[in-house]
């Protein structure tokens, strides 16, 4: 893949989990999830979150992990303080008002700090109870280290797929190889494909994208910004009206289409909509 398509590619599947994850926001903010008494947030309630979403409940697990990490959810007490509520926090509208790449840089810096294995949600443990989304169960702090090590094998060249990766990284470590599984390694490369750190090609090659260097590199949340911008496509002033009269965008909005309440007229061109004022 050449680092032109890589970086499309990788933009597409940010603007896609920023997407997914404005969803699960609005989800919350209509109807908060009620945690469990052991913590984390149930299976039934993702499942609920996922429907409402239009998600699948593998998808809205690790959106929801996400969005904590970055304080972008949080719990608190219901108003009998018998449980948990996870719902938007306050820091929420400041995100959604800001754009693509400052949006992406916030949640991808946080993912990349994460100590949580958000792929074991769902699985069973050895009481044969499943993981859940939020849950102490899922803290792991050696997995920070674990996906900047499986993100730099590919950065280096080290592994075109999961496969190739892991077997890679069980030569020439093999003291961290149990570590170093097949879930592991696949889930963290799927993890950063879903954020747009890696991007996976039709020949199931896998490259790092230009943000996801700036990423391993340990760049501000400035520079972090700045590399997503360069990689995502310009910005729309207009949406396109189709003939069942759903309106779509073909690309992310400008700040000024998303943050203010602009009058349209029709273009030039027959459907499109364009913001003025």
């Amino acid at each position: 893949m050449s680092a032109k398509l890589v970086d499309s590619t990788a933009a597409g599947e940010a603007l896609e989990f920023l997407r997914d994850a404005a969803s699960v926001v609005k989800v919350l903010g209509a109807t908060p999830a009620q945690g469990l008494r052991t913590g984390g947030v149930g299976v039934r309630e993702v499942r609920r979150i996922a429907k409402q979403a239009g998600l699948t409940e593998e998808r809205t697990g690790f959106v929801l992990e996400v969005l904590a990490e970055t304080g972008l959810v949080a719990s608190a007490p219901d108003s009998s303080g018998s449980s948990l509520m996870w719902a938007p926090s306050d820091a929420v509208d400041g995100w959604l008002r800001a754009d693509a790449a400052h949006r992406w840089s916030v949640v991808a810096q946080a993912w990349w700090a994460m100590p949580r294995r958000s792929w074991l949600i769902g699985l069973r443990d050895r009481d044969d109870k499943p993981a859940s989304a939020l849950s102490r169960e899922l803290v792991s702090p050696g997995v920070v280290q674990d996906r900047q090590t499986v993100v730099g094998a590919v950065a280096d060249g080290h592994g075109a797929n999961a496969r190739d990766v892991q077997a890679w990284l069980l030569w020439h470590r093999p003291r961290t190889s149990r570590r170093f599984g097949a879930l592991a390694v696949r889930s963290i490369l799927a993890e950063a494909q879903a954020l747009g750190v890696v991007a996976q090609g039709s020949l199931s090659t896998t490259a790092v994208s230009a943000p996801g260097r700036a990423l391993l590199r340990g760049d501000d949340i400035t520079s972090l910004s700045s590399a997503m911008e360069k990689a995502l496509p310009a910005p729309l002033d207009y949406v396109l009206v189709q003939a069942d009269l759903t309106v779509i965008a073909p690309g992310p909005y400008s700040s000024h289409c998303r943050n203010r309440w602009c009058w349209s007229r029709m273009s030039s061109r027959l459907g499109q909509r364009r913001c003025i004022g």
